[in-house]
């Protein structure tokens, strides 16, 4: 159950901060969005930096899959450089992230 708890509080932390940027997740917005007390969300993180830090490692979990792995199934040089840049525009839209519409679609 912590694991699933665990993974709602960054799935609502990356929604709020593609929304919001990184410092607009603060322990008490979070803990109201996930429907926890502030207490309880020290529970699974014990400081707003370690909330950051996964975070930032949720996005790169999914900013890869979005963006790296389909460019690795291009040829090497510059059809694989194409497709990167071409992947990253309007990767976070793709990624289901709510403020990528607002935020030019790029986290």
């Amino acid at each position: 159950m912590a694991s699933t708890t665990r993974e709602k509080i960054l799935r609502e932390g990356l929604a709020l901060a593609s929304q919001a940027g990184l410092e607009g997740v603060t322990l008490g917005v979070l803990a109201t969005q996930v429907g926890m007390s502030k207490s309880g969300l020290f529970a699974h993180f014990h400081s707003k930096e370690a909330v950051q830090i996964s975070l930032l490692e949720q996005t790169e979990a999914l900013s890869a899959t979005a963006i790296i792995e389909p460019a690795m199934k291009m040829p090497p040089g510059l059809p694989r450089l194409k497709a990167v840049a071409r992947n990253w525009f309007g990767w976070a839209a793709r990624a289901g992230l709510p403020g990528a519409a607002c935020r030019g679609g790029d986290v």
